[in-house]
């Protein structure tokens, strides 16, 4: 399974690169977003993936893709719990639930609330 996840994400990778040399700047974050995916996938370092994950919330912040923002949240939010890291975890689900909830995406939001009432004071 993973050898497919992977196997997907590269070449999923390399199409939006292809985008991006074409002078298409709205896959910028998710290039980014997909990089930080692939690197926890991989088990590559840290440093890699981290990194990804800002510069895809400054691309989607920036362009004002709000949903990719608080998808890439919320990605961050699990990449965090996965190493244990709860400061990290409640800053990203917070900001990805608040984000879905700017997005109008009240269901999603609720859906978080639920997931994680740990790190997520639901105020719907």
């Amino acid at each position: 399974e993973k050898k497919k996840l992977r196997t997907k994400a590269k070449k999923s990778l390399k199409m939006l690169h292809g985008w991006l040399k074409k002078g298409n700047i709205n896959v910028v974050h998710t290039v980014h977003l997909l990089t930080a995916e692939h690197a926890v996938l991989n088990g590559q370092h840290i440093q890699q993936a981290e990194g990804s994950y800002k510069a895809a919330l400054a691309s989607a912040t920036r362009s004002g893709f709000l949903h990719d923002k608080a998808l890439t949240h919320e990605l961050a939010g699990n990449y965090y719990m996965g190493k244990g890291d709860d400061y990290w975890t409640k800053y990203h689900l917070n900001l990805a639930h608040s984000t879905y909830l700017d997005w109008k995406a009240t269901a999603k939001a609720a859906d978080l609330a639920r997931k994680y009432p740990q790190f997520i004071k639901d105020d719907i």
